[in-house]
């Protein structure tokens, strides 16, 4: 069937999920617990080709670590960058969702970070720069 495209838009009880294929079709949409244990039967259910996009946020570096070892591909994306390739016209969950899915299509996305290893080093810069207010002026990395 090919590579799977999916926008998660995560909130603390649900993430909305839009699946499209690769030419841009609404395979489905769902809402799925934000729980490790019913995320990852949604990612094993994808089949494994998958290319999943979420936001970066709160949740983003869980969500990263219980998704990318089931999909292909796992991107955190910079949420200011979405905004601004995104045609928004209405705002819902589910819209976001495709936005990201599209995107992850379309290869327009900015990931924030890709694999474990630069997860690893976002985790490492943000302890470093709560250790170091004075340092860093109390900016966040993103």
């Amino acid at each position: 069937m090919g590579t799977k495209y999916v926008g998660g838009d995560v909130h603390s009880q649900f993430t909305a999920f839009v699946v499209l294929d690769c030419e841009g079709k609404l395979l489905f949409q769902t809402e799925v617990p934000t729980r490790a244990a019913e995320l990852e039967s949604f990612a094993q259910s994808l089949g494994g080709d998958a290319c999943v996009a979420v936001e970066e946020g709160t949740q983003a570096l869980w969500l990263f670590g219980v998704m990318n070892p089931l999909v292909r591909e796992m991107m955190v994306c910079d949420p200011r960058h979405v905004a601004q390739v995104a045609n928004r016209v209405c705002k819902s969950d589910f819209r976001d969702a495709w936005e990201l899915a599209e995107g992850a299509r379309a290869g327009v996305l900015r990931p924030v970070y890709k694999g474990y290893s630069e997860a690893v080093k976002v985790v490492h810069q943000m302890g470093v720069m709560a250790s170091c207010p004075g340092m860093y002026g109390g900016r966040r990395v993103a």
